[in-house]
């Protein structure tokens, strides 16, 4: 926490006492300084830059005006965040443009939202033109959020971001459920609409349009995601299997890679950041796995605070 100058015994009561909360500063903070009755011994505190003349420890107070929080050393910690006005469940998604995050509720239902981390607030976007269940999808690129709905349906749509709306596009070519997924390579956006199937393609922004690519070794289903990573697209098998495949964007090809430590059967959301790729196993459990590129290995991480089901993860 922050020290401006406390004796030890009072700061590091106010440090056992925030219990690794957040601790939200409400308009003014005052700070006894003296037992004695003179009228110095108090000090307030109005703004971000008179708190920052202090020291800091352990917390930080630059992201939101007004409030600490718990400062991340790259481990899980008893840090709390503000959730949306409904609960997410069967059939959400997530995606970010690098710096906010977008999610589908799922349920079937239209809502979409948005989450801002530097302000830990959430934001209720245009409803999407479509309910979303199992194998809904989302994918950044370029300004776009691209979505398939999932629930046996073959309708793809984007988002415009500064838009703030959605536009219908072509049909993807086969009806998603478990296991549906997307992922970009910057030029062209890839899908999968998993549903026990081997099925993938590609599509073309300047033809508007999608194309059938080399199939998946095996087929897919609850447990599949894509993600790219430097020239492939890496994808759990699923289907309560530990298989891992890699397909060669300039091969079109697929290999079998180094299995995971544990199986999957849930629908799930990974994210890489940029060199290494992270799976939450999801299933009612707090799993958490690293898949290193360069050695194709897997890493065991620490497990998440919670246990999750319909959950994501995204790297910022």
């Amino acid at each position: 926490m922050r020290n401006l100058g406390l004796p030890a015994g009072p700061r590091h009561i106010l440090a056992q006492a925030m219990g690794g909360i957040r601790v939200v500063l409400f308009a003014i903070l005052t700070i006894i300084l003296s037992p004695d009755l003179t009228r110095a011994a108090t000090t307030s505190i109005t703004t971000g830059s008179d708190w920052q003349t202090g020291t800091l420890d352990g917390v930080e107070s630059t992201s939101t005006e007004g409030e600490l929080k718990l400062d991340p050393s790259g481990s899980w910690g008893a840090q709390s965040w503000k959730t949306p006005d409904k609960t997410i469940g069967i059939g959400s998604a997530f995606t970010s443009d690098g710096g906010k995050i977008y999610v589908f509720r799922g349920y079937g239902d239209v809502a979409f939202w948005r989450y801002t981390p530097t302000t830990d607030s959430w934001e209720t976007l245009p409803n999407a033109p479509r309910g979303v269940y199992y194998g809904s999808e989302m994918q950044y690129h370029d300004g776009y959020i691209y979505a398939l709905f999932g629930g046996y349906q073959k309708a793809f749509a984007r988002f415009s971001i500064a838009g703030n709306a959605w536009e219908m596009m072509p049909d993807f070519p086969s009806f998603v459920w478990q296991g549906g997924a997307l992922t970009s390579d910057g030029t062209y956006l890839y899908g999968i609409p998993g549903n026990t199937t081997q099925e993938f393609y590609r599509f073309n922004f300047g033809t508007n349009s999608w194309t059938s690519l080399t199939q998946a070794p095996n087929t897919l289903r609850s447990g599949a995601d894509l993600t790219y990573i430097n020239g492939y697209i890496y994808t759990p098998r699923g289907v309560a299997t530990n298989t891992f495949y890699r397909y060669s964007i300039s091969e079109n090809s697929w290999s079998v890679m180094a299995s995971l430590p544990t199986t999957l059967n849930d629908e799930i959301d990974n994210t890489t950041d940029g060199i290494d790729l992270y799976v939450s196993r999801q299933q009612g459990t707090n799993s958490f796995y690293r898949y290193n590129v360069a050695s194709d290995t897997w890493d065991i991480l620490t497990n998440a605070p919670y246990t999750a089901q319909y959950a994501g993860i995204q790297y910022l």
